[in-house]
């Protein structure tokens, strides 16, 4: 009620027809920005009704139709709304206001004791504390049990290892170890397991989840790739120093919804691997505080999302059919249901917590020397494979250091546990060497071309515009005829070959490969919009140019005699002039015309050097390394660096 001056004196004026008032506040905390929420208690006919609001949202009594019966209303009226925002503040009084944390992982609590968060409280060396932890609905099973004695620990990381045996190929053992080495702190990389449907793959990546809660399971896993960038982007900002597992990453061929799964995943993978958020701003034109992936996502999918630098910031585990004893996963899931994996997790977050100030320098130490372990090993197909490695192989000495303290395992049993991960992670890094080429732009493209020649679609001639030497391997076919064997030409002209030098015609090279490209996962040409200098231009993928591998671009000057293009090779520092020669003109089916400006590859004998013609240079779109060194078996990488002599 409002005691509303009238003339005769206040007036008792009705505000609404139900009660509210702020029974308390808390101020949440996220690890990057505080938000206040009020309790607030509203009761209508003699009920009472509970719920927490932002404090920002409560002014605009939105609440009300949210939280309350249809029955609750506000009476019409003026002013009858700004009375009822300010009446329950002031019955209210001063009231009690709680600290919330809303993500879980490491923090210092007040009194700076160092905590593992989760949904049960915060964890330290000496057990349980009480503090208030609030983690989003899908995050909610995040909650470690403490064992009854350390005999049940025992039996409990004992538990956590027998599953590694769950099948033979070792994906169940990267997939846990991942869980061993979220809670060392977030990391740069992420894990995927890909295979087809019925391998169980969701069922392994889920024994790893309940480590983190006996809630977890195959039918209930924090992520799913069918959600939306922003919630997953959320979803691994608040797992802080846990495991994310984001489930079935299923594309459907040809379909719109290809193309979308493939941008999501670039966007959450490309984020966990540079351990960045996507900026944002404030209604009044300030920067957001990013919120970047704090813990480690482990992924399920049928295939590899597309982008070479996007499968370099993972660690891609193929997972084979018939590998996976299910008798000993029944077993394992049985162990993850009662509660077992939890508690080992909940042994080493407090093993942790005594030795948190020694995390850091230990984590730096090892995983350089594992780093330089992979690199002697020299079989990585990308500069970030090595860390990953060795990140890796920290959380399971880690983990192992904890077993044999609580007297888990012996040491000899820890040595072999210790090379059986190491014998796990490097299989895979070593075979990750051929999903990183399926991603290269590069090797793709050499066999696109390889396969159009010998298909027929595409073929290369003499510089007079006859059949080359070995004319077979460049797109020719014997005809028997009247008049005797006959080298007949298949396809279009892609460009020339004279000697060790190969000359291709940039548009016809890159047109060849476009049909089956379409199909495959890289993206290998686009179109860029017409210009006045180059209105039909194709040009290449830009990853073959960040690698030094290929010539794209325009290079336009009516008058110009020659375009000179300046190539340094990795193995030695001399530098290589390419002209754009201009082949003299044989009037033969499918032959240019003298004035289509061709681009010169680089030779290993001698150079076959004409002299252009005075005409508009459009150079743009093509590979360094060439067909002929591609076929020949010797690697030609370079440097580009375009000049153009006037």
């Amino acid at each position: 009620m409002w005691n509303k001056q009238g003339r005769d004196g206040p007036e008792p004026t009705r505000l609404a027809n139900f009660t509210v008032v702020i029974a308390g506040e808390s101020v949440r905390c996220d690890g990057v920005e505080t938000t206040r929420f009020y309790d607030v208690v509203a009761t209508y006919n003699g009920q009472e009704f509970a719920f927490s609001i932002a404090a920002t949202m409560f002014d605009n009594l939105d609440w009300v139709a949210k939280h309350l019966p249809s029955g609750a209303y506000i009476c019409p009226g003026r002013s009858q709304r700004e009375h009822l925002i300010v009446a329950p503040r002031q019955l209210s009084g001063d009231v009690e206001t709680r600290q919330v944390f809303a993500h879980s992982g490491w923090v210092r609590l007040c009194d700076g004791e160092p905590a593992y968060l989760h949904g049960g409280g915060a964890l330290t060396q000496d057990g349980d504390r009480e503090v208030e932890v609030i983690l989003p609905p899908d995050l909610a099973p995040l909650h470690l049990v403490a064992p009854a004695s350390n005999d049940d620990l025992i039996a409990a990381v004992r538990a956590s290892l027998s599953a590694w045996d769950v099948d033979r190929q070792g994906v169940t053992i990267i997939a846990i170890v991942a869980a061993y080495r979220s809670l060392l702190g977030s990391v740069a990389f992420s894990v995927f397991l890909v295979g087809p449907s019925g391998v169980f793959k969701t069922e392994l990546a889920a024994l790893s989840q309940a480590h983190f809660g006996a809630g977890f399971g195959s039918h209930l896993l924090p992520g799913s790739w069918s959600s939306t960038e922003n919630s997953l982007e959320m979803l691994a900002f608040y797992g802080k120093d846990a495991l994310l597992v984001v489930d079935d990453f299923a594309p459907q061929p040809g379909s719109r919804q290809q193309q979308t799964l493939h941008s999501k995943a670039e966007r959450l993978l490309r984020a966990q691997g540079n351990g960045s958020g996507r900026g944002r701003m404030n209604a009044d034109g300030t920067l957001r505080l990013t919120r970047p992936p704090r813990g480690l996502i482990l992924s399920t999918g049928e295939e590899v999302p597309h982008g070479h630098s996007v499968r370099a910031r993972a660690l891609i585990v193929e997972v084979e059919p018939n590998v996976v004893n299910v008798e000993r996963l029944t077993v394992a899931q049985g162990h993850a249901r009662a509660g077992l994996h939890a508690q080992a997790t909940y042994g080493f977050a407090r093993y942790l917590a005594a030795h948190y100030d020694e995390i850091e320098g230990f984590v730096k130490n090892a995983v350089e020397r594992e780093r330089e372990r992979a690199l002697e090993a020299e079989n990585s197909s990308h500069a970030r494979l090595p860390d990953i490695v060795g990140q890796m192989m920290v959380g399971i000495e880690m983990f192992l250091r904890f077993a044999q303290e609580i007297g888990a395992v012996s040491s000899s049993e820890a040595v072999t546990l210790l090379d059986r991960v190491r014998a796990a992670v490097t299989s895979v890094a070593a075979r990750q060497t051929g999903v990183q080429r399926d991603a290269e732009p590069v090797p793709v493209y050499l066999d696109l071309l390889r396969a159009a020649i010998s298909s027929g679609r595409a073929h290369l001639a003499a510089p007079d515009g006859r059949e080359p030497e070995s004319p077979s391997a460049w797109g020719w076919r014997c005809i028997n005829s009247s008049a005797g064997e006959e080298w007949r030409p298949q396809g279009d002209r892609i460009g020339y070959v004279g000697g060790d030098d190969l000359y291709l015609v940039p548009q016809a090279a890159c047109k060849a490969p476009q049909i089956p490209a379409a199909k495959t996962a890289v993206s290998l040409f686009r179109r860029k919009p017409s210009t006045n200098d180059c209105p039909n231009a194709v040009y290449c993928n830009p990853r073959i140019a960040d690698v030094g591998r290929s010539l794209f671009g325009v290079c336009s000057k009516p008058h110009a005699a020659r375009c000179c293009i300046s190539i340094r090779t990795r193995c030695s520092p001399r530098r290589i002039h390419l002209t754009n020669p201009t082949i003299p003109t044989t009037k033969r089916p499918n032959q240019t015309s003298s004035a289509t400006p061709l681009v010169k590859m680089v030779g290993l004998v001698r150079s076959f050097k004409r002299t252009v013609s005075r005409t508009q240079l459009k150079v743009s779109c093509f590979l360094v390394r060439t067909l002929l060194c591609s076929l020949a078996g010797i690697p030609v990488t370079a440097i580009i660096n375009r000049q153009s002599a006037q």
